[in-house]
């Protein structure tokens, strides 16, 4: 089967309307930032994220989380995957109850982060270790509300920290849980790596060698180690710390074996400087800690305790030397990365560690020891109120502005070295200089706006109406207007910069103008100049149908779309315009997540029964004469449907897992759904049985044993929108082809194929652009679906992203 790419385009003609622009809504500044954080404690050079908290929430001193940097794992929480070197707004998640407009507090670790609002904390990007707490280990790219577990409770939560793979929080009465990876005992709640590798869910850090769990103030969770304090009464505060011992990070000699570790919090020993009795502040780094005591940083572990980047560890700690300015006498805050560390003395910014992060300027004084970060016109250095290393640089904050030097994670894409600050970039809200309405009428058509900043822009909206739209530079948008009533209405262009709105006029269609032309040419001509007016009339009424019929569905409308719409994850089947109560055959859920190499006997032989379930009530529909379109063939880890999916490109078969496929049937009708992903290799069904695909795509229908002349159509339910119609031919067949927007929002969607009085609706989830949660096997992305409608008829529906070469 061959597959060909079919593109239609639809001209409106256009008439001299040019509509100016004016007036637009646009952000008035900047948002102004309250605090930021970034990953402190892991050499990365190509996972980094910074977030940070605006001003614009409750009186304040709380507001809406911001995030750039890379995003290949959802960690900027926008929905995405899509880098980005200027700041995107992380995501409200209404349905766990992440608003994004009264956060308190935000942390940035290996490619995830934490956020706590309405005293919940909510996490979101990369999941292998179940760091997002929420109970699975599903990456997800907007904000997921951790679980409550146990004896902990996620509310009246009033810290978090998150590190590599593993986080951490304390609630408001000091008592500190864990979920994540336990590698080298990082739960700090005395579980034994070896039989408990991680945890998807909170749970308690556990009492013992003289530390109990409560009255913690502070907890700061590193790569392979985690620290916290706790308040000992009478103003002593006291540091413990657990997880790997390589390198001393954890307080005493360097053990450098990967075996030897702490499971539980321990108390630094007093060492040097560190009398470790009135701690009042601590951070955890890469391969190093370091303390405020006294008003001075002391130092322990890796690089010479994070002041002389590739060198031994060292114990006892170190009091790091003063210079450049910094006494080391009155320190408020110290924060430590992988190769730098930083700390804020008198309003002003120090740093130490490896030269070229240093952000001391160009060129930068020779060593490795303090220098104070170089003030400029955006950052004078001099009242700064948080600062925020990652692996290879830092960014401060000062007068709600943030600025960073050494490695600046997401810009143009990639890293970039910075020797000295340089001011974070915001996108700015979109303008429009004109917007072209060309002959838009009640029916449509379609409008392009040129001005500036259109890139990345998520929405276009007349009033409450969604429209498709194509981003076609940062400097002009196209959009296809959908039926709408006559008058103004608000048109929106939504961005991560911010939004655009202009009031645009909806006219009636101009057939009735055309009809005027013709009575005023017939007194002064003769009929046949009257019979070429009144065939260019009919020839106006017939595109304004075309625009119509190429966007608004007839078989699917008002009456019936309640009842074709599927959540995701079920199909709803039609037969003459009612729907029929249907049977699932599927997997469970425990065959979808087993991998096929470590499958039981008894799993092997369920997986192939399923398969045969499937078969036999395919056979049982199309009768028993019947040639079955599909087969099942046994292999060692259960069992492949063959014949459901083809390859778009080479038109070869491809095998796809039982377990990955669902069977929906009943009143003579049949839904199959399967996969593959955009290589042609099986894809997998997720594991709550949900189909899900990337952004963009193909719809391909197939049908065989129709009755001739009968009209079809593609919609997805999304307005609903017409993808496509279809005759079927003569000899009862169709062949045809069509695109799915690749505009639609991330989330749940229908799918539907009417041919007469009969459809078949699939309910899939659209991902955006992220890869796929795996079932039994290794991730994949972009999948196609199948749906088999056979009631005498057999039509295939292929969903499928496109390809570049």
């Amino acid at each position: 089967m061959k597959f060909r790419l079919i593109c239609a385009a639809l001209a409106i003609a256009s008439s001299s309307a040019i509509a100016v622009a004016t007036g637009p809504s646009v952000s008035a500044a900047d948002p102004s930032l309250i605090a930021i954080d970034s990953l402190g404690g892991h050499f990365n050079f190509a996972q980094v994220a910074v977030c940070g908290i605006d001003d614009s929430g409750t009186g304040g001193t709380q507001g809406s989380v911001w995030c750039w940097g890379d995003n290949s794992f959802g960690q900027l929480g926008d929905g995405t995957t899509e880098s980005s070197d200027m700041p995107v707004r992380v995501s409200a998640n209404a349905s766990v109850g992440f608003n994004n407009t009264d956060v308190t507090a935000i942390s940035v670790g290996n490619m995830s982060a934490c956020a706590i609002e309405g005293g919940s904390v909510y996490c979101w990007g990369y999941n292998t270790a179940g760091q997002l707490g929420d109970g699975t280990t599903n990456n997800s790219p907007t904000p997921v509300k951790v679980s409550d577990n146990g004896s902990f409770t996620n509310a009246n939560i009033a810290d978090v920290d998150v590190g590599s793979m593993t986080a951490c929080a304390l609630n408001t009465m000091g008592v500190a849980f864990c979920w994540g990876s336990n590698s080298y005992g990082r739960l700090g709640a005395d579980l034994d790596p070896a039989t408990t590798a991680s945890s998807s869910v909170p749970v308690m850090v556990a009492d013992g060698g003289g530390f109990v769990n409560g009255a913690i103030s502070k907890i700061e969770v590193g790569y392979l180690h985690a620290c916290l304090l706790r308040d000992g009464g009478a103003g002593a505060r006291i540091a413990y710390c657990w997880g790997t011992t390589s390198d001393g990070q954890v307080g005493g000699a360097a053990t450098y074996s990967s075996s030897t570790f702490y499971r539980l919090p321990t108390a630094v020993p007093s060492g040097g400087g560190l009398a470790n009795t009135e701690v009042t502040d601590i951070t955890s780094g890469e391969q190093h800690s370091c303390a405020v005591e006294g008003g001075s940083v002391h130092c322990w572990g890796g690089y010479t305790a994070g002041t002389d980047f590739g060198t031994a560890p060292a114990w006892p700690p170190v009091t790091v030397a003063s210079g450049d300015g910094f006494a080391n006498s009155a320190v408020t805050a110290v924060r430590a990365g992988a190769s730098t560390t930083c700390a804020i003395e008198g309003g002003a910014t120090y740093c130490w560690g490896s030269n070229l992060t240093r952000g001391a300027g160009d060129p930068a004084p020779s060593g490795n020891g303090v220098a104070k970060v170089v003030a400029t016109a955006d950052f004078p250095n001099s009242s700064v109120t948080d600062v925020a290393p990652s692996p290879f640089g830092a960014c401060g904050l000062e007068g709600g502005t943030v600025s960073c030097w050494g490695m600046l994670p997401g810009a143009s894409g990639s890293d970039s070295a910075a020797a000295s600050p340089t001011v974070l970039t915001w996108r700015q809200a979109p303008t429009a200089g004109t917007i072209d309405m060309g002959d838009i009428d009640t029916s449509g058509g379609t409008l392009v706006v040129t001005g500036t900043g259109f890139t990345g822009a998520t929405s276009v909206t007349f009033g409450s109406t969604a429209a498709p739209f194509t981003v076609d530079s940062d400097t002009q948008i196209t959009i296809t207007v959908p039926a709408l009533g006559a008058g103004s209405v608000t048109l929106s262009i939504v961005t991560p910069g911010g939004t655009f709105t202009q009031s645009v006029t909806i006219t009636e269609p101009t057939t009735t103008t055309a009809e005027t032309t013709t009575t005023t040419a017939a007194p002064t001509t003769t009929a046949a100049p009257t019979t070429t007016a009144a065939s260019t009339t009919t020839s106006t009424a017939a595109t304004t149908t075309v625009a119509t019929d190429s966007t608004t569905p007839s078989l699917v409308n008002t009456a019936n779309q309640e009842v074709l719409t599927a959540a995701a994850g079920t199909g709803v089947l039609i037969v003459d315009g009612q729907p029929i109560e249907v049977q699932i055959i599927q997997a469970d859920e425990d065959l979808r997540r087993s991998v096929g190499a470590a499958r039981t006997a008894e799993q092997v032989t369920a997986i192939r029964e399923v398969g045969q379930a499937m078969l036999a009530q395919l056979q049982m529909i199309l009768g028993d004469d019947a040639t079955l379109p599909v087969s099942i063939r046994n292999v060692s880890t259960g069992a492949v449907v063959v014949g459901l999916v083809v390859d778009p490109v080479n038109g070869e078969t491809i095998e796809v897992p039982v377990e990955d496929v669902a069977f929906i049937s009943g009143g003579g009708i049949a839904l199959m759904v399967g996969g593959a992903d955009g290589e042609g290799d099986p894809a997998n069904i997720a594991f709550d049985g949900v189909l899900e695909f990337g952004e963009g795509g193909y719809v391909s229908v197939l049908a065989s044993g129709l009755t001739p002349g009968v009209e079809g159509e593609v919609v997805v339910m999304s307005a609903p929108q017409l993808l496509g119609t279809f005759e079927v031919g003569a000899d009862g067949a169709v062949s045809t082809q069509a695109q799915i927007p690749g505009t639609l929002e991330p989330g749940e969607h229908t799918v539907v194929v009417t041919v007469g009085e009969q459809a078949a609706s699939l309910g899939f989830r659209v991902l955006p652009g992220g890869t796929l949660p795996s079932t039994g096997g290794d991730a994949t992305s972009f999948p196609w679906a199948v749906l088999i409608l056979a009631a005498g008829a057999l039509v295939t529906v292929t969903i499928t992203r496109r390809r570049t070469s």
